[in-house]
């Protein structure tokens, strides 16, 4: 994958569109160079001395078909978010 910033703001957003480079399956060799309808965004809000509320996207209502198969419409991911958010609380300011 190629990252390309498709957005930037200095101490506040970073959003980036990946581009396959190569492909493992076949089939997939068509969308070599092309965006796959992905977006991350990661938006920053300070609060005040070290504190910082970090909010992540994931956009992929434009993904291409085979991706959106390989990840299961998003609930391969879903397991994974549900533990790192248990374990986020953990960590959370009481």
């Amino acid at each position: 994958m190629a990252n390309h910033v498709v957005g930037y703001a200095v101490n506040r957003l970073i959003a980036w569109e990946p581009v396959l480079k190569t492909a493992s399956r076949v089939g997939d060799h068509a969308d070599i160079g092309v965006r796959n309808g992905v977006r991350w965004t990661y938006e920053l809000q300070p609060l005040g001395g070290q504190s910082t509320v970090v909010t992540e996207t994931y956009e992929c209502t434009a993904t291409l078909d085979w991706l959106r198969r390989a990840v299961k419409n998003g609930d391969r991911w879903v397991d994974g978010m549900t533990a790192t958010l248990t374990r986020l609380n953990d960590f959370a300011v009481k």
